[in-house]
């Protein structure tokens, strides 16, 4: 039996206790309908890389590479790429899991072969 995966990504979206204390804007309704709703919310969470692409990379390839002077590893470039040909995905799509991506308007956020709906 597989379970539901949902993995959401709202990219440029800060956490809470952000947009109250700089922006001067209460999240506190939208926070608790997802709650309610039985969405894990990580309170206090922090990127483990300065940009998207390298933060996904890493989190879909199960692996963190330290960043030293600035520099990724090998990450950026091809992220989206690396994304979907990930062992997260494969890991699911072995498991017959129903892969949904949603297109960025980046190139590197493309869908490709492993995924069964792509949103554009």
């Amino acid at each position: 039996m597989s379970w539901p995966v949902y993995f959401f990504i709202i990219d440029a979206y800060p956490r809470q206790d952000v947009l109250q204390n700089i922006y001067k804007f209460n999240n506190e309704e939208f926070i608790r309908n997802l709650k309610n709703k039985g969405f894990y919310i990580a309170n206090k969470s922090i990127a483990n890389f300065n940009g998207s692409d390298t933060s996904l990379t890493s989190t879909f390839g199960m692996d963190y590479e330290i960043v030293k002077n600035n520099q990724n590893s090998g990450f950026a470039p091809s992220a989206g790429q690396s994304i979907l040909k990930s062992p997260t995905l494969r890991i699911f799509n072995k498991s017959n899991y129903n892969i949904i991506f949603a297109e960025s308007i980046l190139s590197t956020a493309r869908c490709g072969p492993i995924v069964n709906h792509c949103i554009i």
